[in-house]
Order: structure tokens, then C-alpha cells, then sequence
């Protein structure tokens, strides 16, 4: 350093003078002080950088899985509340149609019943025309043989 270095510049303000003109009077000296490079083990700090910044990522990730489970919770619930919405719809109508069913119910076995009974006497006249065809026939050859 050289010899001006023990200069010091007045900051008090006086009327009349400010610290600026007190600084451009006085020579430029600038003092420098040697510093040492800090003895950092460069690695074992990439490292640690590293090992944070995996922290963050998975900070980040947790953050976005608390999203995704809190909206998929709403989606989940609001899911069930309709399927409950459906279900009360479904059994109303149910109820609604009941006393319908029961009426068509009872004409059905009604229709079915005079089905059946109408197939069994269609079989039965199927079975007395068979005999009356097969009657016819006798009587006929029984004529053809009378009159030969």
C-alpha cells in the first residue's frame, strides 16, 4: 500500500461542504484487502446440493400426489353421490311400477294359462279329425270294395 493510504474523508456535513467534494479533493486510493479461497470440499457440497435437490423434487412430487388425491377424493365422492342419486331414482321407480307389473303379471299367467288350454284342445281336435280322416277312409275304401 502506499503512504496515502492513511487518508480518511470528513463525513460530517458542514454548511457549505458535503462529503462528495471532500472526496473528489482527496487522491483516489482505493484499499484492497487479500482474501484466501475458502477451502470448501467442492464434491461433498455438489453432493449435498444434489441430495437437496432431490429433497425439493420430492417435495414437489408430494405436493403434486396431495393435489391428485385431494381432486380424485372430490371426483371419488361426488361419483358415489350420484350413484346414490341413481340408486333412490331407480327404486322410486321401481315402486312406481310395481302396482303396473303386478297387473301385467296377472293378465300374463292369465294369457298363458288359456294358451295352455287352447293348445290342449287344439291337440284334442287335431286328434278327433285325425280319427274322423282316418274314418273317412275306411267308410271309402269300404265303398270302393262294395261297389267293385
Amino acid at each position: 500500500m502506499s503512504s496515502d493510504s492513511n487518508i480518511f474523508v470528513d463525513l460530517t456535513s458542514s454548511p457549505g461542504s458535503s462529503p462528495r467534494s471532500a472526496v473528489r479533493d482527496a487522491p483516489a486510493t482505493v484499499s484492497t484487502i487479500e482474501l484466501a479461497d475458502p477451502l470448501f470440499d467442492l464434491a461433498g457440497v455438489r453432493a449435498s446440493l444434489g441430495a437437496l435437490q432431490q429433497s425439493i423434487d420430492q417435495v414437489e412430487a408430494l405436493r403434486e400426489l396431495r393435489s391428485d388425491h385431494a381432486n380424485l377424493r372430490r371426483e371419488f365422492l361426488a361419483t358415489r353421490r350420484r350413484a346414490e342419486d341413481l340408486d333412490r331414482q331407480l327404486a322410486d321407480a321401481a315402486n312406481a311400477a310395481s302396482p303396473y307389473v303386478l297387473f301385467c303379471q296377472r293378465k300374463y299367467d292369465l294369457v298363458r294359462h288359456q294358451l295352455e288350454s287352447t293348445q290342449t284342445k287344439l291337440a284334442e281336435c287335431l286328434d278327433a279329425l285325425q280319427e274322423r280322416f282316418d274314418n273317412s277312409h275306411e267308410l271309402e275304401a269300404a265303398v270302393v270294395g262294395i261297389v267293385t
